[in-house]
Formats: structure tokens, sequence, C-alpha cells
């Protein structure tokens, strides 16, 4: 970055804060970037203000200007070369799309490093752990897992499968699942493994006759019965309908049979 020059020159600094934007400004350089909310000589106008889709906000501090814009997510830039304003833009894909100027200009000046963590945070591994070297492990995951799709486009020149898409087939690729596999058709199938066949013998509770006023049914364990014990249970076999006490009685009762 030049500074101190009679020149007008655009540069990207990320997480700034207002008083070194306004140096540079100074020293007749004009910057601009995204910034943390939580910088202390923020306009709490525009970090605290709740905005929907598409809505925009702005305020100044001498030659600095500080907006959010909502898209997505919530976006805050800081820049002393535009007055902020919306323009049009045109994406990859060739939709026209109205953005704030400073984040148009963010984005056709950001670096490879800015762009690589920006698309990274947006689908990071869970790495719910407080030791510092799972987390350096997930982040070099995440970071070779955003080169392998880079690398991707720029080998196939693919342009319709997304960074979540590439993601989703790398999975299913390294766990062996069928590419057209759905998380729905998925636990589907392990809830089918996992369902008990309707002969196996398990426990339920007792239906109500009809008319009976109290919400639990007892009978009289049949296990029970044998040894001369008369214990009342609310639960009885599923298959044979027999009221048996869960646990051990049921378990001896199905070893007879």
């Amino acid at each position: 970055m030049y500074k101190g020059k009679n020149t007008s020159l655009t540069v990207i600094e990320p997480n700034l804060e207002v008083l070194r934007y306004q140096i540079y400004c100074l020293k007749k350089t004009h910057s601009m970037g995204t910034l943390r909310s939580n910088h202390k000589r923020n306009s709490k106008e525009v970090t605290a203000k709740k905005l929907k889709r598409g809505k925009y906000v702005w305020r100044r501090n001498k030659n600095v200007y500080v907006s959010k814009w909502k898209d997505k997510r919530d976006g805050l830039c800081i820049t002393t070369k535009n007055h902020p304003k919306i323009v049009s833009t045109t994406n990859r894909y060739g939709l026209v799309k109205n953005k704030p100027i400073e984040m148009k200009d963010y984005n056709d000046f950001i670096s490879g490093i800015d762009h690589s963590d920006q698309m990274v945070s947006y689908y990071l591994c869970p790495s719910k752990t407080t030791r510092w070297y799972k987390k350096v492990l997930f982040h070099l995951l995440n970071i070779s897992t955003w080169n392998s799709y880079f690398i991707f486009n720029k080998k196939f020149g693919v342009r319709n499968i997304t960074f979540k898409r590439f993601r989703d087939l790398l999975i299913k690729n390294l766990i062996g699942l069928p590419i057209k596999t759905t998380a729905a058709e998925l636990f589907k199938d392990k809830k089918s493994k996992n369902a008990a066949p309707e002969n196996n013998h398990y426990s339920k509770k007792i239906p109500r006759p009809p008319n009976f006023k109290r919400e639990t049914y007892f009978k009289n364990c049949k296990q029970c019965c044998k040894t001369k014990i008369r214990k009342q249970i609310s639960f009885q076999c599923k298959s044979c309908g027999k009221p048996l006490c869960p646990g051990k009685c049921f378990e001896e009762w199905h070893k007879i049979i």
C-alpha cells in the first residue's frame, strides 16, 4: 500500500477502525474494507440498526463513511473513497442486483485470501472444543476443501456447482454414498432398518377397556402368578397380549414359549 502520495489509491484494509481510516485520508490515501461491529468508535446508529433484506443505512465521521447493508446477512463497510449510494451490479450468473457502491468496490478488489476466508466462514466444520490444535486441524480442513473447489473450477471450468454442492459431493464420495442420495432418504432408510419387526415381543401399555374412567388399566402379571405372587402391572406383550412385568418376568415368560 502506498501512503503519503498525491494520488488517490483504493486499497483493501479489512477490520480496521474509523481512526485508522482518518489517518489514511490525511495522507491522501483512500481506503475501504469490512468493519467489525465491536469497535469503540463505530456509530451505534449503524451497527445496532436492525434492517430488513435489501435495506441500507450509513453515517459519516469527517471523511469516513460507515455503512450497513442487509442481504442474506448483515454487511458492515467503511470507506473514504465514495459517498455511500446504491448502484446496479451484475453477478457471475448474469443477474442484475442492487448493492452499495462500497460493497461493489470491495468485491472487485478483494484479494484471494480475503475471498477464501469469506467462503470458508459460510460452511464451517463443527469445532466445539477448547483444544487449540483441533481447531487448527478443522481450519486446515476447511481451507483444503475450498482450495479443492477452486482448483476444480479452474481445471474443468464448471461454473454451475456451488461451494455447498461441492462439499456435499465430496462428503458422499468419502463415505461411499450414492451421489443422488438425499438426507431425507438416508434417515428414512436408517429408521426403517432400526424399526422392530411386527412379530417381535416387546412391551406396550395395556389399552383401556370401553367406558373405563381411570387413565391406566392394570392386570395381573402372568409370570408372577406362576410363583403365586399377585402383582398388578400396566404393560403387556404387544405380540402375545400377555400382561408381564417389564424386565425379568418378560424375559422368563418368552424363554418358555
